[in-house]
């Protein structure tokens, strides 16, 4: 269930950003994702952990359930600090995604492309999510301390920037 500090009632997201295809159109491949991520939903967050049911931080939810669903290889992005977005530069999260994924536009958002947003007070892109249906993202939210739905265009999450991409799997499927 959703925070109502994550959504507001009756609350309809914009049209000007919209999957190009409906729920019944995509690939399998993209309904496995999202089946994947659904089943993330409620695991508590925990730095650096990638245990379903058990612990989860943000990146590392993408990169269980892109691989759990074949569309990347097992990626051990090695120690980060759990405010490494405050003192680096390095735009490492986006580049782990860049080596599996394409960057996108954001008007031709589909259900299980991937969002990175760049907190307030970071150098870098560093909070991920998978797009269920976008505005609607699933991802490890530390406030909430755990896995959820929010809308990104809605709360905490609405001004921050964000970039978009897309599996390379997907591609291929």
């Amino acid at each position: 269930m959703t925070d109502q500090s994550e959504v507001q009632q009756g609350y309809q997201p914009p049209p000007l950003i919209r999957p190009t295809m409906s729920k019944d159109e995509i690939s399998e491949l993209r309904k496995q994702v999202l089946i994947e991520a659904e089943s993330w939903v409620g695991t508590k967050f925990h730095h650096m952990a990638r245990v379903k049911g058990a612990g989860v931080d943000c990146g590392q939810l993408l990169l269980a359930v892109y691989e759990n669903c074949g569309c990347m290889p097992h990626v051990d992005p090695g120690y980060y600090p759990p405010d490494f977005h405050r003192h680096n530069d390095l735009e490492w999260y986006a580049g782990i995604l860049l080596d599996h994924c394409l960057e996108i536009s954001g008007y031709n958002l589909m259900p299980a492309d991937i969002v990175l947003f760049r907190m307030k007070d970071a150098k870098v892109f560093s909070h991920g999510g998978i797009i269920t249906d976008y505005p609607w993202i699933i991802h490890a939210a530390f406030a909430q301390k755990r896995v959820t739905k929010a809308m990104a265009d809605n709360g905490w999450l609405a001004s921050l920037r964000r970039r978009f991409f897309r599996p390379k799997a997907f591609l291929e499927s």
